[in-house]
């Protein structure tokens, strides 16, 4: 059997020689690399930017290119030379004729399919040699950043390519069995395209593929890393090849007994086979198609480790709703690692590392966090593992100001008198967005815990009810005689609405929603403000922290002291927990000190030549404050529009100060080259005090200063607000 294996492969070999299928293979492997770099060489974008030390260059560029060769140009080779190796004999009725010759079934079928995977590895094998070497001819012609290195990561591309070559079995076998089965050649193209656009069709609205043949060599591509749990394999790359071995198992017997019928069917043994193998193999399937959720742990744990271009020394834990600090962790050698041992509800809380980036990050108590963050050049990234993997991954969060058709519909006062239209429409959505949250999974397969299910079903149904409330207001505006009866949906779907939920008190429409519930038998010449109601309720913690978001806000609309003081006096009595009056109070205090005709807290200050200058050295002058970074984009946006108002105002008594708060003096030196420096450049002796002192916790931050060294506006507009004119000439007292 051997020998006949051997001398029928070889004969595939001679018959492949003139079909340019070796050819096609040669082509659809170099081709996406060829355009890519050409593209570059004339455009010169690519790895130009700024990119983490000991990034390896070769692999960033073959990570850039393999989605578009797994997702389309490999599934598109496996098409046409599966169909292209089966018609070569149908077309001659070769199959007939192999049969006649000393060799056996096996041997036919099996070379043939040889033949279709060595295809797959020509194509994987020109497609990798070509991003290598025409990414060293970019190099030679377009200066890259130096944080790359040009080793080549020969382990990592031998894994990532294992991996896709894995994964295109399942799609290599099944094309393979269609084309022998199907002797028109097009007909078994159609369903091969077919199957291919299925997938990318599907895919891009969130259905869910993994049982689909073509999917693990999408997500393959797409993952080369692999994934976050770190095995071997994904889960659709073993289920790739559970699927190939079946469709073989399949193929080969249906040619073998030449009929469905007769390979599965009509003798008990080939029946018994084919029930043991598709129970097998059907089971093995579900086990890895099949979803996990991952399990608290004993201790709430979080680590990570940092990559940055600057130094960041401390990362903060903090309440999203009261920006109270939960835990500090301390930065050493790029890692930190905590545990935190007092009670955390499952919510989103922030990580602010110093004061470059927030992120979200949603956790509770027993939840192990492992962070990689990155801050290069500016741009944040982000990625979480360990218990909480599907709940912070940005394609498995809801987002409640997604687009709605229905909503579209009622902002344009469209067939309000229709209210079953409404009703069901909002049903609708609100089915098809449960659907889409359910449907969220890693790439392990992992589906988020009940609990973050359960608050992003909370915001789905606060969407639509609030929608469902925005009809009614305006049918009782355009259409106050129709009588309205919600169905039984819609009232199931107000009902799934918790008005006490502490969870979603960071939710704009969440807390618009029930503040609406709350004022809703208010007369409307009634004086009774929001904030007065809830002081009003029994106490409860949701009552405390409703409360407490309310008084923040009340607080920074009050521009005199007196009257602030006056605001947190009168409410800070109705709080049951005495932190949230710590927090108020402190609030206070850093308003007020910021407040119009409050003495401007003083700070030193160096020029590039290292002279020093003292906000209360400019006494005498208006002073107007830039606050920025290098880092920053908004920042660099905004210095133009500033370089215009001071020669705008450069006769006025004001002078034009931009303080750079960047950790990195250097990079501040390097922009000065650029910068206008009839503008004075400064940086802070000592950044952290100044940076406290102003409470600036994002940047640009204009602060505008009396010449009597009081503060005017200590977060002034923008300079290229349209209105900036207007506003600092009546501070300043101008006319122009």
């Amino acid at each position: 059997m051997q020998h006949s294996f051997i001398r029928t492969l070889k004969a595939e070999f001679i018959k492949i020689k003139r079909s340019n299928i070796r050819t096609l293979a040669l082509i659809l492997g170099a081709l996406l690399p060829v355009v890519f770099v050409v593209v570059n060489l004339f455009t010169a974008d690519y790895a130009t930017g700024l990119v983490a030390q000991h990034t390896r260059y070769f692999e960033s560029l073959f990570n850039n290119l393999l989605e578009a060769l797994t997702g389309f140009f490999l599934p598109l080779l496996i098409i046409i030379t599966a169909s292209k190796i089966a018609q070569l004999d149908h077309k001659i009725k070769g199959w007939q004729l192999m049969e006649t010759q000393p060799v056996t079934k096996f041997s036919i079928y099996f070379s043939k399919f040889l033949i279709l995977v060595y295809t797959v590895i020509i194509a994987l094998t020109i497609f990798t040699l070509t991003v290598l070497l025409l990414g060293w001819v970019y190099t030679v012609f377009i200066a890259i950043n130096e944080n790359y290195t040009m080793e080549i990561p020969w382990n990592y591309l031998g894994y990532a390519l294992f991996r896709i070559f894995i994964a295109s079995l399942a799609v290599v076998a099944l094309q393979y069995v269609i084309s022998v089965r199907i002797a028109n050649f097009i007909w078994s193209l159609v369903l091969g395209f077919g199957m291919l656009l299925s997938q990318l069709f599907l895919a891009e609205f969130n259905f869910n593929m993994r049982w689909f043949p073509y999917n693990s060599l999408f997500v393959s591509g797409e993952n080369p890393t692999g994934g976050q749990l770190g095995r071997f394999l994904l889960k659709g790359e073993s289920l790739s090849l559970i699927y190939a071995a079946l469709f073989l198992f399949i193929g080969y017997n249906w040619y073998r007994f030449k009929g469905f019928l007769n390979a599965f069917v009509k003798k008990p043994v080939r029946l018994a086979t084919a029930l043991v193998t598709l129970a097998i193999a059907g089971a093995l399937s579900y086990t890895l198609i099949k979803t996990v959720q991952l399990e608290p742990t004993e201790k709430t744990v979080i680590k990570g480790t940092i990559t940055a271009d600057r130094p960041i020394k401390q990362v903060y834990l903090i309440d999203e709703l009261t920006a109270d600090t939960l835990m500090t962790m301390s930065v050493v050698k790029n890692r930190f690692r905590a545990v935190y041992t007092k009670p955390l509800p499952a919510n989103t809380y922030i990580l602010q590392y110093e004061n470059y980036s927030q992120q979200r990050l949603f956790m509770s108590a027993k939840d192990s966090i492992q962070i990689v963050f990155s801050f290069l050049d500016g741009n944040a990234n982000q990625e979480v593992t360990g218990t909480r993997i599907t709940e912070n991954l940005k394609s498995a969060s809801y987002s409640d100001g997604s687009f709605s058709y229905i909503n579209y519909r009622l902002d344009e006062n469209m067939s309000l008198e229709n209210t079953d239209y409404y009703s069901e429409g909002i049903i609708e959505e609100y089915n098809d967005d449960l659907a889409d949250l359910a449907s969220k999974v890693s790439v392990d397969h992992i589906v988020a815990r009940e609990d973050y299910l359960d608050m992003s079903r909370a915001i789905i149904a606060v969407k639509y009810a609030q929608i469902w409330k925005a009809y009614l207001m305006k049918k009782e505006l355009y259409l106050p005689n129709l009588k309205v009866k919600p169905s039984t949906e819609i009232q199931s779907l107000l009902a799934q609405v918790n008005m006490n939920n502490e969870a979603l008190l960071t939710n704009p429409k969440y807390v618009d929603y029930i503040t609406a519930a709350l004022m809703a038998d208010t007369n409307v010449e009634s004086t009774v403000t929001p904030l007065e109601r809830i002081a009003a309720l029994k106490p409860s913690s949701f009552k405390d922290k409703w409360l407490f978001t309310n008084l923040l806000t009340a607080l920074k609309l009050e521009t005199v002291n007196g009257k602030r003081d006056s605001v947190l006096n009168r409410f800070k009595g109705s709080f049951s927990n005495n932190r949230f009056v710590e927090l108020a109070n402190v609030a206070t205090l850093n308003l007020n000190k910021l407040n119009t005709g409050e003495p401007a807290i003083d700070f030193a200050a160096v020029d590039k030549n290292g002279k020093t200058y003292t906000l209360a050295g400019f006494k005498g002058s208006y002073v107007l404050i830039d606050t920025w970074a290098s880092w920053c984009a908004p920042c660099k946006f905004q210095e133009p529009f500033y370089v215009r108002k001071f020669e705008k105002y450069k006769k006025d008594n004001i002078v034009f100060i931009s303080v750079n708060i960047d950790a990195r003096e250097n990079k501040w030196h390097e922009d000065l080259v650029i910068m206008n420096q009839k503008i004075r450049q400064l940086r802070p002796k000592n950044i952290d005090s100044y940076t406290a002192a102003y409470g600036i916790n994002a940047i640009p931050r204009f602060m505008l200063f009396n010449k009597d060294g009081t503060i005017l506006d200590a977060s002034f507009t923008m300079p290229s607000d349209k209105n900036f004119d207007e506003l600092l000439e009546l501070k300043l007292g101008l006319k122009k």
